[in-house]
C-alpha cells in the first residue's frame, strides 16, 4: 500500500491579517506605555463564521481608553499622534478607518495627518476606530 503525502494548506490572507493585527499592537505599543487601555479584536458580528464556513470580510476594532470610572477623561492630543499613524497604516494596507468618540462618528474622511484638523483640546472617554477591508 502507498501513502501519498499532502502539503499543508496555509491561507495567506489568513497569515497576512495576524500580521496586520500584530503591526497594529505594535503601532499602540506607545499608548500602553503610557497607561492607556488598547483593546484590539475581530468585530464578530462579521468575522469568520464557523457554523456555514463563509469568510465574511474582516473588520477589527481599535479602542481606546484611560483606567477609572468617571476620572478617565482623555484629551485627543494624548492619542493623535498614534491614530494617525494606525489609519495612514491601515490606509496604505488596504484598510478603511471609521472613528467614534464617546460613541458618535467623528472624523469622517480621514485619511492621511493632513486630514486631522480638529483641536487637540477635544476631550474624552472613550475612542474607537472600526478597521475594514476596502
Amino acid at each position: 500500500m502507498k501513502i501519498k503525502n499532502f502539503k499543508q494548506f496555509e491561507s495567506t490572507d489568513w497569515n497576512s491579517e495576524n500580521e496586520f493585527v500584530h503591526d497594529l499592537e505594535d503601532i499602540t505599543l506607545e499608548l500602553k506605555d503610557e497607561g492607556m487601555l488598547v483593546d484590539i479584536r475581530l468585530n464578530k458580528s462579521t468575522g469568520y463564521s464557523a457554523r456555514n464556513f463563509v469568510a465574511k470580510p474582516s473588520e477589527y476594532e481599535v479602542r481606546i481608553s484611560k483606567p477609572g470610572f468617571r476620572t478617565a477623561l482623555f484629551e485627543w492630543s494624548e492619542i493623535k499622534d498614534t491614530v494617525i499613524r494606525l489609519t495612514e497604516y491601515c490606509y496604505d494596507n488596504g484598510w478603511s478607518v471609521r472613528f467614534w468618540s464617546d460613541g458618535t462618528e467623528f472624523l469622517t474622511g480621514c485619511k492621511k495627518e493632513e486630514d486631522f484638523t480638529i483641536s487637540d483640546s477635544i476631550t474624552q472617554f472613550s475612542f474607537r476606530m472600526l478597521i475594514t477591508r476596502l
